[in-house]
């Protein structure tokens, strides 16, 4: 009589291996959720860097070479580039960014623009205040 099918032993040891595999796997998974997350942090603000300095240039005229410190005429918020036009928001009304790793507001993001002169060159500068979110 020849039996066809698995024995319990060679039904749990495939089980074992599995779990083993599983257990291996769904880590790495959420570490590259994370990382890329991240990844997507890191962009968003290069963005918006880069687009305080095409503001910058439309101002130009406002801006001192005074770091952001002594002039606050030289800082803008996410919130003010994103009324003005120059970014768009991610929000489904569009007036808010969002911080891809913790889905919160960007808005409060403070950025200082710079305007040094040296040698006779200058060049609009953009950085990041602090990395307060809003609350």
């Amino acid at each position: 009589m020849s039996k066809k099918g698995f024995t319990l032993v060679e039904l749990i040891a495939v089980l074992a291996l599995l779990l083993i595999v599983s257990l291996l796997i769904v880590p790495n998974l959420f570490n590259m959720q994370d990382e890329s997350k991240a990844k997507a942090y890191e962009s968003k603000k290069e963005y918006v860097l880069s687009r305080a300095i095409v503001y910058g240039k439309d101002i130009l005229d406002e801006l001192t070479s005074e770091s952001c410190l002594e002039n606050a005429k030289n800082i803008i918020t996410v919130g003010e580039l994103i009324n003005k036009g120059y970014l768009t928001g991610d929000s489904k009304d569009k007036k808010t960014m969002l911080d891809p790793r913790t889905k919160k507001d960007m808005n409060c993001l403070k950025i200082c623009l710079n305007y040094p002169c040296k040698d006779g060159s200058c060049e609009i500068t953009s950085k990041i205040i602090g990395e307060k979110l809003c609350d």
